[in-house]
């Protein structure tokens, strides 16, 4: 059964691999959802208590959770990987379901460094 870590690391690769394709949209979708799968994996790992029913957060919710629960992070690292989520996630609604904002090479290039700064605030 793929882990939270199999999760991130599919959607990053997946994310350079649709960027090289010209898959803007879907480059900044996956870049979104990789790390929206390793801070999923860091929450649970640090006991918070998901909604019920579900495994993960809600995404509007994560970069609250990530300045108030992830205290191993310290603070101005974690408001940076906070602003990182929060831009990314609102980067990914716009590809995923605002056709007439255009989604092109370079919003897929700022997904990217979104995406890996916020891995640079994890550590990994």
């Amino acid at each position: 059964m793929p882990t939270w870590t199999d999760l991130s690391n599919d959607n990053r690769s997946a994310a350079y691999e649709l960027q090289q394709h010209r898959r803007w949209r879907s480059c900044v979708s996956r870049a979104y959802y990789a790390i929206y799968s390793a801070v999923t994996k860091e929450l649970i790992q640090r006991g918070v208590t998901m909604p019920k029913q579900r495994q993960n957060p809600r995404h509007e919710l994560v970069p609250g959770l990530v300045r108030l629960q992830l205290c191993a992070v310290a603070y101005p690292r974690r408001n940076q990987l906070a602003d990182a989520i929060s831009r990314l996630y609102n980067l990914r609604c716009d590809a995923d379901y605002v056709p007439a904002v255009q989604v092109d090479e370079k919003e897929s290039r700022l997904a990217l460094g979104l995406m890996e700064k916020a891995y640079r605030c994890l550590g990994a």
